[in-house]
């Protein structure tokens, strides 16, 4: 997706403040992201409705025009809550389909 360049990836991440920068050095893909929004740095997390619109927010974005994965039921909901279409993750086959039907991929 990344490499395609048509849409911008953001990440919303319950990591702490303390720990992240040690993930950043650790982890490449964190480097594809185009903004990520740390709870430790924020004192919020999902599935928090704030911590959503501290995204939409800073990246001028809308719930309609966006896509939200996470491994985690309860902040799938919270999302979708806000009107932010989601995916549920369940392995990475599932949402390669799931993407394709949207023609993401």
């Amino acid at each position: 997706m990344k490499n395609r360049g048509e849409h911008k990836l953001y990440a919303l991440t319950n990591w702490s403040a303390e720990l992240f920068p040690i993930a950043l050095e650790r982890y490449d893909f964190l480097s594809w992201f185009d903004g990520i929004v740390v709870s430790g740095t924020e004192k919020d997390r999902k599935p928090n409705h704030s911590f959503y619109h501290t995204l939409l927010n800073r990246y001028k974005l809308q719930p309609a025009e966006a896509l939200f994965i996470d491994d985690n039921l309860r902040n799938i909901k919270a999302a979708e809550q806000l009107g932010i279409e989601s995916i549920h993750f369940t392995s990475p086959e599932d949402l390669r389909v799931r993407l394709e039907r949207l023609g993401i991929l």
